[in-house]
C-alpha cells in the first residue's frame, strides 16, 4: 500500500517499514547529516501531510468493497498513503478482511490498529487454527542473525550512550548482554553438533539470563521501538560509508532477536526451546506448543468467535486445542449436509496404472519417471470416458 516510490525501491520488506517509521519520526525535522537516504524526504513521507486527500480515500474506501490492490491504486491516484487510510477506514467499517496473523496474534493487532473488542470475528477454514497460531507464535533466530545484531546494538550504543538516560542506557546494555548470552550458546565448549530441547527456564537458566527481567527489558524495547532506531542507525551507517555490510536480510536479525525475547516470556508449559548445533544449521528455535494460550484470549476480548470449515470434525479436538477452558455452555454448533448427493458420489482406490505397475505414492518414489507417466496415463484415460470435465487434487506442488 506504500506509495513513495523512494520508500518502496527498498526492496525489503523490513527495511520499507523502519524506513516508513523514521521518516513519521522527522515530523517536519531536516535529515540529519549521513542519514540513510531511502525515503528521500526531508520533512518526513510527503504523502501523509495531506489531511483532506486523506480522508477523502478514506470515504472512497468505505463507499464499496475494496481489496489490497483497488486500496494501493485509489491511494497512487489520489497521491496519498493507502496503509494509513486503510487502517483509518477499518475503525468505521462493517466487515474487514484480514490474513489470520493479523488476527490471531495480540502484538500484530496492537501495531496494525485491528480492535477486535465487541466484534464478531469469523475465522474461515478453522481446521487450520491450531497450526496458524502455534506457527506465528514459534521463532527461529540464526547465528549470523545473532552475530548481526551483537554489533548493530553495540555500534548503536557505542554512538549514543552519553546521550541516553542512565535508565535507558542500562536498558541498552542489557539487551546486548541478553544477545552476548544467546550467542554463548554456540561458543566452542557448547558446539558439539546436535539438537538439544528444553523448556524456557531450563534455557534462561543454561544461559544465564534467568536473572535479567525479560519482561521489562520486552516492555522497553517495545515501549521505545529501540530496535527500529538501531536498525535505522545502522542502515545510515551502512550508507554513508558504502560497505554494504548490513543488507536487508541482517537489518531483519533485530526483528528476530526481538521476536525471540518476547517468545521467551510464554508461561513455561507453553512452548519450547531447541538449540540446533553444526555449520549452516545453528539456530536457537522457540516452538509454540499451546494454541490456546493465544486463541482464548481473543475468545474473551471479542463479542463471538464464528469457526467454519469442512473438515472441523471432530470438534471436541479442536476445542481442546484452542479454547480449553471456554464455557461450552456458550458454545453453539451447526453441521450442514454434503453438498453433494451420496447417490451421486462414488469412492474408489485405485492401486495400479493402466501398464499394471504399482502405485507407491511415498516420498522417496513419488517422482519415479515411470509411475509419474503411468499416473498420466490414468488421468488421460479417465478424461476420456468421463463426459463433463475432471478435477484433479494433488497432494503436493511437487507434482505440479
Amino acid at each position: 500500500l506504500c506509495v513513495n516510490d523512494k520508500v518502496t525501491r527498498l526492496g525489503s520488506a523490513s527495511r520499507i517499514n523502519e524506513q516508513c517509521i523514521q521518516l513519521q519520526q522527522k515530523k517536519g525535522a531536516k535529515k540529519a547529516k549521513g542519514e540513510a537516504g531511502g525515503g528521500g524526504c526531508k520533512r518526513g513521507c510527503p504523502f501523509l501531510h495531506g489531511k483532506a486527500k486523506q480522508d477523502k480515500l478514506v470515504r472512497r474506501i468505505l463507499s464499496g468493497p475494496m481489496d489490497i490492490e483497488d486500496i494501493g491504486a485509489a491511494a497512487r491516484k489520489a497521491e496519498t498513503c493507502g496503509y494509513y487510510a486503510a487502517r483509518k477506514a477499518a475503525l468505521d467499517a462493517d466487515i474487514v478482511f484480514l490474513p489470520y496473523n493479523t488476527v490471531l496474534s495480540k502484538s500484530v493487532r496492537e501495531t496494525s490498529g485491528v480492535r477486535v473488542k465487541d466484534s464478531v470475528v469469523i475465522v474461515d477454514e478453522a481446521h487450520n487454527i491450531a497450526d496458524a497460531v502455534n506457527n506465528m507464535h514459534s521463532v527461529v533466530l540464526g547465528l549470523a542473525q545473532l552475530r548481526a545484531a551483537k554489533r548493530q546494538v553495540l555500534g548503536y550504543y557505542n554512538r549514543f550512550k552519553n546521550m541516553l538516560s542512565p535508565q535507558n542506557g542500562r536498558s541498552v546494555q542489557m539487551v546486548l548482554r541478553l544477545v552476548e548470552a544467546l550467542l554463548g550458546c554456540f561458543a566452542a565448549e557448547q558446539a558439539a553438533p546436535g539438537s538439544e530441547i528444553v523448556t524456557v527456564n531450563d534455557f534462561l537458566s543454561k544461559t544465564g539470563i534467568d536473572n535479567i527481567n525479560i519482561f521489562r527489558l520486552s516492555e522497553f524495547v517495545r515501549e521505545t521501538k529501540l530496535f527500529f532506531k538501531v536498525a535505522g542507525y545502522t542502515e545510515a551507517v551502512a550508507a554513508s560509508e558504502s560497505s554494504g555490510e548490513d543488507g536487508p536480510e541482517k537489518l531483519g536479525s533485530l526483528n528476530a532477536v526481538m521476536d525471540l525475547l518476547f517468545a521467551l516470556t510464554n508461561n513455561e508449559e507453553d512452548g519450547r526451546v531447541i538449540v540446533n548445533r553444526g555449520g549452516d544449521a545453528d539456530q536457537i528455535k522457540f516452538v509454540m506448543l499451546n494454541a490456546a494460550t493465544h486463541f482464548e484470549a481473543l475468545v474473551r476480548e471479542a463479542h463471538a468467535v464464528v469457526l467454519a470449515g469442512g473438515t472441523l470434525q471432530p470438534l471436541e479436538d479442536l476445542f481442546l486445542q484452542v479454547m480449553p477452558t471456554v464455557d461450552r455452555a456458550g458454545v453453539r454448533t451447526l453441521s450442514c449436509g454434503h453438498v453433494i448427493n451420496r447417490k451421486n458420489l462414488l469412492t474408489l482406490t485405485i492401486p495400479k496404472g493402466p501398464t499394471g505397475r504399482s502405485f507407491e505414492f511415498v516420498h522417496s518414489k513419488r517422482g519415479d519417471p515411470e509411475m509419474m507417466l503411468d499416473l498420466g496415463r490414468l488421468i488421460v484415460n479417465a478424461c476420456k470416458v468421463v463426459p463433463d470435465g475432471v478435477v484433479c487434487f494433488f497432494p503436493s506442488y511437487k507434482y505440479a
